[in-house]
């Protein structure tokens, strides 16, 4: 009896010192957020630019803020004549517009908008218009961003090194050079957002060669990109994209270079030249997305370090997937993907040895499978020899498999 009482108090002391590392290693990882509860509120209350009430005077307020520094502003725009003092704060800055307001900064110069400095940033409901320069430069460790919408600036949010995670979520990012720019392997999501009309690109996200492939890595997921040039550019980065849909693209819609990214259930029409472009080291797994209606190529694999394609649907583009020479590197495998009614090809294959399986091109204008021989900048020659298997070609003006022979 005393033997089994002792074993239920050691099991709950167990439970008990397991409930409390739990506790503090949860209370370690938190968000700033939940470690300090208190909060120094300042309201912004006049649209002007100096004086009582100003978004001014409430960055200078909050600089000194003992505890967490929390800005609401209550007016529904701000017009600066003058760049605003940066924002910096030992624990926490956050601004919030309640309603939503608008910080017309069509006057500044070069400085950036809002330039903020603490270990966590929390920016929602805010507008910025007009930002010559940076209209969001954040220097953090965590940052929110949270139905912030900017338009007509040079670059939109720029992270510095100092940012480790960053969310980006329910915003809209119109007409800007670049919407978002990152140049660090922060971990990341950017889901619910609207881009629309970005000059350069929607979202670049790229990394020195030493940070790529990090674990965690970027979720893209849920948003929608209209009229960019070049929407989504990731260069040296790990990320997961999902679910976005991308129209009426200038040029690329999504650029891997280098990359380690997964790509699922994404939807892009009308591109101008190439739906999925892949280049570089990258490795990459295409799958159960939908290309049509576009100018350029569906999918083009330049380069790729490893890539499987497959359960794809791509219609009505230039070509449909275009597969070139990769010397020493391995063959990708384009499986179970649907193409069909290309102006040109519905697979194109040069200079290499992919494993096709499985896929269905038909009643496309050119030739269902197109096999084109290249030569290499060494002068030798590069034969197409994919490995078929279980194929369905079907009613293509070109014939079901054609080959091209490239002159030495």
């Amino acid at each position: 009896m005393w033997r089994a009482d002792w074993i239920r108090r050691g099991i709950l002391l167990t439970l008990l010192a397991a409930t409390v590392a739990i506790a503090w290693f949860a209370d370690e990882r938190a968000p700033a957020f939940a470690k300090h509860t208190t909060t120094v509120l300042i309201e912004v209350t006049a649209p002007g630019d100096r004086g009582p009430g100003t978004l001014r005077e409430a960055i200078y307020s909050a600089v000194q803020a003992r505890g967490r520094a929390r800005i609401v502003i209550r007016v529904p725009r701000v017009t600066l004549s003058e760049p605003l003092p940066p924002a910096s704060h030992e624990l926490q800055f956050e601004i919030e517009a309640r309603p939503r307001s608008v910080i017309d900064a069509r006057a500044l110069g070069a400085d950036a908008v809002l330039d903020i400095r603490a270990p966590v940033v929390a920016l929602r409901n805010v507008g910025i218009e007009g930002a010559p320069q940076v209209a969001v430069l954040l220097r953090a460790h965590d940052v929110v961003l949270d139905g912030v919408a900017i338009d007509d600036a040079d670059v939109g949010v720029a992270f510095t090194p100092e940012v480790a995670r960053f969310a980006v979520r329910n915003g809209a990012f119109s007409r800007n050079r670049i919407a978002l720019q990152s140049s660090v392997a922060a971990e990341g999501v950017v889901t619910g957002n609207l881009f629309k009309a970005n000059s350069g690109s929607a979202i670049r996200l790229s990394a020195a060669s030493g940070d790529a492939r990090e674990p965690a890595g970027v979720r893209i997921a849920d948003n929608r990109f209209e009229g960019d040039n070049d929407p989504i550019v990731i260069v040296n980065r790990t990320a997961v994209l999902e679910r976005n849909r991308l129209v009426d693209v200038a040029h690329d819609a999504i650029t891997l270079r280098d990359a380690d990214a997964r790509l699922r259930e994404n939807v892009i029409r009308g591109a101008g030249h190439v739906g999925i472009l892949v280049d570089g080291e990258s490795r990459v797994d295409i799958a159960d997305n939908e290309i049509g209606a576009s100018a350029g190529t569906g999918i083009v694999l330049a380069a790729a370090r490893e890539a499987r394609v497959s359960g794809n649907r791509l219609y009505a583009n230039l070509d449909g997937i275009v597969q070139l020479a990769q010397v020493d590197l391995r063959p990708p495998l384009i499986i179970d993907n649907l193409l069909y009614e290309h102006e040109r090809d519905g697979i194109r294959i040069v200079g290499s040895s992919p494993v096709v399986r499985g896929n269905r091109s038909m009643r496309n204008r050119g030739a269902g499978l197109r096999m084109v021989d290249a030569v290499a900048a060494t002068g030798r020659l590069l034969e197409a020899r994919p490995l078929l298997d279980r194929n369905v070609f079907a009613g293509n003006r070109s014939g079901d498999l054609a080959r091209t022979q490239v002159p030495r």
